[in-house]
């Protein structure tokens, strides 16, 4: 999927838990770019993603050691990840809530492509066949847009703004 779609997705994940939990604006503007920056992460493994080109140096190590759609597409990894934060760290765990769902998000999405994400070792989840850059893909994007946009107004109108 292109950066693009899982921006939208994350966007839209956010604007949803926002509307859930954020208590003033502000809060519900750090969880959307929270959210937006998790669905960054899982790119860093690929030298032409928005985050691979703002951490070069960590974007080169990160490749030198895995491939694009290896390690860091990997959900296992991630919940791995998150189920030690929340033994540890549930105060960090729950602070970075977003951050994995945009991870989610991202994840999600790439596992509706061709290639999936890995599973296990030569195991990949496959939920669907669409191409990058696709008018599926296009699709998609947009009517996460008309979703955000939905979810946005909806919450405004739940908080009383509207």
């Amino acid at each position: 999927m292109l950066g693009k779609t899982h921006a939208a997705a994350s966007v839209c994940a956010g604007f949803g838990l926002a509307v859930a939990v954020a208590e003033n604006p502000l809060t519900g503007a750090v969880i959307i770019g929270k959210s937006w920056l998790g669905s960054l992460l899982p790119d860093i493994d690929h030298k032409n993603s928005k985050i691979s080109k703002k951490l070069k140096l960590t974007g080169f190590i990160v490749r030198l050691f895995t491939g694009h759609r290896a390690l860091f597409h990997n959900p296992l990894l991630y919940a791995a990840v998150y189920a030690a934060l929340w033994h540890f760290r549930p105060d960090l765990a729950k602070f970075l809530i977003p951050l994995f769902m945009g991870i989610g998000t991202h994840l999600f999405l790439d596992a509706l492509t061709p290639m999936g994400v890995p599973i296990l070792p030569n195991r990949r989840l496959h939920m669907g066949n669409i191409r990058t850059g696709s008018s599926v893909e296009h699709a998609i994007y947009s009517l996460l847009i008309v979703a955000g946009f939905g979810i946005s107004v909806w919450g405004a109108v739940v908080r009383g703004l509207l």
